[in-house]
């Protein structure tokens, strides 16, 4: 009963020691679990890549080896088709360039030509025989020059008598068969017909008792084609109309003026060649199956587990850990170079980063106050000069709003180098111009502004439009007339557009196309320092806001000048010093 107390105090202890085991063994089996599901999730990959690889390596083969003989048979076909329809079509087409030949000749005779029309009237005499002599010297002149017919007939029903003129080294037909033949034959159209034995296309007219017209040996054309073909079995023959062609001939048709080339062969000696190429392929994919297990450890050896690696440090990379190195070794020289090179250029990157972003945003930030000060030198002079001649004239108050402008335009020129400024302030500088420009130019400038509110907080480079409008008024200002000068600023789908536009002088063809040039970003050295000015703003407004910006010009001589500045929207804020420093 002593002791009671006591041991209850232990089994608590106990108790509560064993908890703790228990919760820490919980914890290191759940660790354990997740290391264990992160190995076998990367071994799944694994996997997934090597099974990819295999569907795209080998069982493709394997289905080529299955349907191998179905495209090749295909294949074949087609090809033989498009041969044999590339052959009729060439021959079509030369045998219609004949026949239109063929056609032109006759007509040419039995309408200009004089022996020809003498002969046709069939009056017997002299006069017939000696036309009919001299029609056929000229027929055979004719022929044998032109690519036509091969050959020409006359058949005159009054005197029933014949001409007939058959080309040289061609097969014709008799001509008393042909005679015979050709009264049974329709007029006026190309007609297949068989005379003598032979197969021809004749054409036949009818004019004043005289049937004449010419004939064209289809079957040299056949032989023709038949001798440059490489299976015995090629069929040609010529039709009026489109024939169907068996299950077991390949080939195809064309048809020109209404005669239709058809080119076969015998399906199976076509295709009598693919046999031994079938079988080839299935003894090839039969290996490609065989080699999948070697296949597989090469592809995770050589492939998958470096690119694993290369991926691993891509990751920490865009993590933004630019301390990780690859450490793993790879047995392929062309990886090892790959781990070498990516260690070498995260060394670099590492000690040049931070020197680079700083050397560039110097770099830019000189490149901008230079431009900056190199467009002012002109205007600055001449302002200085109004000064002088409004001292000389003795009128002070014009003088005291000259220092006034001039020294709020230092003020906001310099004011902190910054590279963008609201354009409230710039407004407030160019109606200050304004002022100074009317004491110069004796009250013949008219300045006008048309301004949505959007525009009010745009920030844009100082004295960029200042710049533009100081151009207008120097170049298009002209004597005994008052200049308008209309500063437009609107904004359009993330886009800020600023219309400077005049009704001044104008400019020249030339000298737009080389504004124009200037606005492009094209270098030109060969002006110097001409329109520098206009360069230096251009170079301004690009730095600034990059290739999303530009400057359009329109104008028109002795009507004026549009300048148009285009650039993404950015809004400045509400604590700006102002530019104003009366």
């Amino acid at each position: 009963m002593i002791r009671q107390p006591f041991g209850g105090r232990c089994l608590e202890r106990e108790i509560l020691t064993w908890h703790y085991v228990f919760i820490t063994i919980n914890c290191r089996e759940r660790r354990h679990i997740r290391q264990i599901k992160r190995e076998r999730k990367i071994v799944v990959t694994l996997y997934k890549k090597i099974i990819l690889f295999i569907v795209l390596l080998i069982f493709p083969l394997n289905l080529i080896a299955i349907s191998v003989t179905r495209k090749a048979v295909d294949t074949t076909v087609d090809q033989m088709e498009m041969a044999d329809h590339q052959l009729a079509s060439t021959h079509m087409k030369e045998l219609g360039i004949r026949m239109r030949a063929a056609i032109s000749m006759l007509y040419y005779f039995s309408t200009d030509d004089t022996d020809c029309i003498q002969m046709m009237r069939q009056q017997s005499g002299e006069d017939y025989v000696k036309a009919k002599l001299q029609f056929f010297v000229k027929l055979q002149n004719w022929a044998y020059l032109a690519d036509g017919a091969d050959g020409y007939f006359y058949y005159l029903k009054k005197t029933n008598d014949e001409l007939y003129y058959g080309t040289e080294g061609i097969p014709k037909p008799d001509s008393a068969v042909l005679c015979e033949t050709v009264e049974s034959i329709p007029l006026q159209r190309w007609s297949i017909c068989t005379i003598d034995g032979m197969t021809c296309l004749v054409l036949v007219q009818d004019r004043k008792d005289t049937l004449y017209g010419c004939w064209i040996n289809l079957d040299s054309i056949s032989q023709n084609i038949i001798s440059g073909m490489e299976y015995q079995s090629t069929d040609v023959s010529f039709t009026q109309s489109k024939m169907k062609m068996g299950k077991d001939r390949v080939g195809a048709s064309f048809t020109e003026h209404g005669v239709t080339l058809t080119v076969s062969q015998d399906r199976r000696e076509v295709l009598y060649n693919l046999a031994f190429e079938s079988t080839l392929l299935y003894i090839v994919a039969i290996v490609y199956l065989a080699a999948v297990p070697v296949l597989c450890g090469y592809i995770y050896r050589f492939l998958l587990r470096p690119l694993k690696a290369v991926s691993k440090a891509a990751s920490e990379i865009r993590q933004g850990d630019l301390e990780y190195r690859i450490k793993e070794k790879s047995s392929s020289p062309e990886y090892s170079e790959v781990f070498h090179a990516f260690n070498k250029m995260l060394d670099e990157l590492k000690t040049n980063k931070i020197d680079y972003y700083q050397k560039e945003a110097e770099r830019r930030k000189l490149e901008l106050y230079n431009l900056r000060l190199q467009i002012r030198p002109h205007f600055l002079v001449n302002v200085i000069s109004l000064i002088y001649t409004l001292a000389q004239r003795q009128e002070t108050d014009a003088v005291q709003e000259a220092l006034l402008y001039l020294s709020d335009y230092f003020r906001y020129m310099f004011r902190g180098n910054n590279e963008t400024e609201p354009f409230k302030q710039e407004e407030e500088v160019i109606r200050g111009y304004g002022k100074i420009a009317n004491y110069r130019y004796r009250n013949r400038l008219a300045l006008c502004f048309d301004i949505t509110p959007e525009i009010d907080k745009v920030r844009i480079p100082p004295l960029l439009l200042h710049n533009f409008v100081e151009n207008t008024v120097k170049h298009g200002i002209c004597q005994g007339k008052v200049l308008h000068v209309q500063i437009r600023g609107r904004y359009k789908e993330g886009i800020v557009i600023f219309e400077i536009q005049d009704d001044g002088i104008g400019m020249d063809s030339q000298t737009l196309e080389h504004t124009r040039e200037i606005f492009s970003g094209k270098p030109d050295l060969s002006y110097g320092n001409e329109h520098i000015g206009l360069r230096y703003c251009y170079r301004r407004l690009t730095a600034v806001f990059g290739e999303t910006a530009s400057i359009t010009v329109q104008s028109e001589q002795d009507v004026g000048t549009c300048f148009t500045i285009c650039f993404p929207y950015e809004i400045g804020g509400d604590d700006d010093e102002p530019a104003d420093c009366k």
